[in-house]
């Protein structure tokens, strides 16, 4: 799930009291990705995930911005419910149908305690403060 300067990738921008991702790409499923892999590193620190298994995460809204911020948070709800931490993002693809987007895309990774070392942070939620989704630029603060 890229980091750095490159094709795609994510930067954590200054934000007072939580966090901010900013994540491009070549394309919107591109920066999706990157915003995705900018959470979980955030979380994880330097910590390598092992694949043990494979997960589904899905999310619909009204548009683009409300359904990218329930996908990030249905993300966060299963690390929390289910435990489950990616270690990558495959086939995400994006739809608009009868007036609301939705995304969906395929995990894979390990359970919380399949992990050698604990998680480093904890991210309460992705917000709608300041969000900025465009197909090659996505910016997001998580409440931390």
């Amino acid at each position: 799930m890229g980091d750095g300067r490159g094709r795609s990738g994510y930067e954590y921008a200054k934000h007072v009291a939580d966090v901010r991702i900013r994540a491009w790409g070549s394309g919107l499923e591109e920066t999706l990705v990157a915003v995705t892999g900018g959470l979980w590193r955030y979380v994880l620190g330097n910590a390598s995930v092992p694949i043990t298994r494979s997960w589904e995460v899905s999310a619909r809204g009204q548009d683009l911005e409300d359904a990218l911020v329930g996908f990030l948070n249905e993300q966060i709800f299963l690390y929390e419910s289910e435990g489950l931490l990616p270690a990558s993002v495959k086939d995400l693809r994006v739809r608009g149908e009868h007036g609301a987007v939705s995304l969906r895309a395929l995990f894979e990774g390990c359970l919380s305690n399949e992990m050698p070392t604990a998680p480093e942070r904890q991210v309460k939620a992705a917000t709608f403060h300041e969000l900025v989704v465009r197909p090659e630029l996505i910016e997001v603060t998580l409440d931390v």
